[in-house]
């Protein structure tokens, strides 16, 4: 007999060919989020470089500190599209969640922020020993 609800938990159950049409709109979200990052920080990254160019139209003001956390809001934006895409890959391939993606991706979230946290620190005891 089959039934649309978890014995043990009451939650409803997905099919695997549910799941893989999932998987395949994580698959592209997760492209399109990626692509999008990834020029919007090929474009910052050309305005920092060029910002004391004579003729420079932009210019970034920021100090080191802000252009490292302006990159590790692109990282980690590009993770979520990256954890999608990988979401997507797994679901359209086995028809089933992986829940593992998910650990892994927030595992990177928390190192990124962790990094950025310790540049904060070394920059405060930086400008305190000036």
């Amino acid at each position: 007999m089959w039934c649309d609800t978890c014995t043990r938990c009451g939650r409803r159950l997905h099919s695997s060919s549910a799941l893989r049409k999932w998987g395949a709109v994580y698959l592209v979200l997760g492209l399109g989020l990626c692509g999008v990052i990834s020029y919007i920080a090929w474009v910052v990254a050309g305005i920092m470089l060029h910002s004391g160019d004579p003729g420079a139209t932009m210019r970034f003001s920021g100090t080191r500190l802000h252009a490292v956390m302006i990159f590790g809001v692109f990282s980690v934006v590009f993770l979520i599209g990256l954890t999608l895409v990988a979401g997507g890959v797994w679901q359209l391939a086995y028809g089933r969640k992986n829940h593992g993606v998910t650990k892994v991706a927030l595992v990177w979230f928390a190192l990124i922020w962790a990094a950025y946290a310790i540049l904060v620190a070394l920059e405060l005891v930086e400008s305190i020993s000036r």
